[in-house]
């Protein structure tokens, strides 16, 4: 199928239609037509020039109106962002509050320190009965606690006997010669460590 012999751009038939029109309108015997014929080409071109007009006084006002919405939502963006960052900056300001304004909440990361093994346990007994243990931390943060656990004369079982936060300890009111033996391990939350070596005592001595 050939092309179309009318251009298909607007402007560009418009200036074609006038084109015809005009020449119709010289040759009207010629092209054995009347002026009503004419009369009706003339309108057609008056209609088509009315609607391209119209058409793009629309699309001017659409893209003024386009620029008006973009620089009104940047506007508006700067001025919320300015009003985020203040509130972002007050320390005072909760989390719950900030959720409902909808900005964005930082979470903290919880690190939850693995306990390590409390290192070189020594006893040292005292003819008072008392004895007195000392250990490193291992490297355990200040704040760590200590567990405390006994085994007294022939008893086989591990008690626990206290729990502190330093890396000493008085066990008093024991029983000068008779067998103690010692070990420490460390708690942070819900978590402890391993033990620390035993360390051994006989009132008066010390291992």
């Amino acid at each position: 199928m050939g092309q179309d012999f009318l251009p298909r751009n607007d402007s560009e038939f418009s200036l074609w239609l006038a084109n015809f029109n005009a020449v119709v309108g010289d040759n009207l015997a010629a092209l054995g037509l009347s002026a009503a014929d004419l009369a009706a080409g003339e309108d057609a071109l008056a209609a088509l020039r009315a609607a391209i007009a119209q058409f793009t006084a629309a699309q001017a006002a659409a893209l003024a109106s386009t620029q008006s919405k973009r620089m009104a939502r940047q506007d508006a963006e700067e001025e919320v962002r300015a009003l985020a960052r203040r509130i972002q900056a007050n320390p005072a300001v909760p989390d719950s509050l900030r959720e409902m304004l909808g900005l964005r909440v930082r979470r903290k990361a919880i690190r939850r320190l693995i306990p390590l093994s409390p290192a070189e346990l020594v006893v040292t007994g005292l003819d008072s009965g008392m004895h007195l243990l000392r250990w490193k931390s291992g490297g355990n943060k200040p704040g760590t606690h200590y567990l405390i656990e006994a085994r007294i004369g022939p008893s086989e079982s591990w008690t626990l006997i206290d729990v502190t936060t330093k890396t000493k300890y008085r066990h008093t009111d024991q029983t000068p010669g008779v067998r103690a033996a010692y070990r420490v391990r460390a708690k942070r939350g819900d978590r402890t460590s391993s033990y620390s070596n035993e360390a051994l005592l006989y009132s008066g001595s010390q291992a």
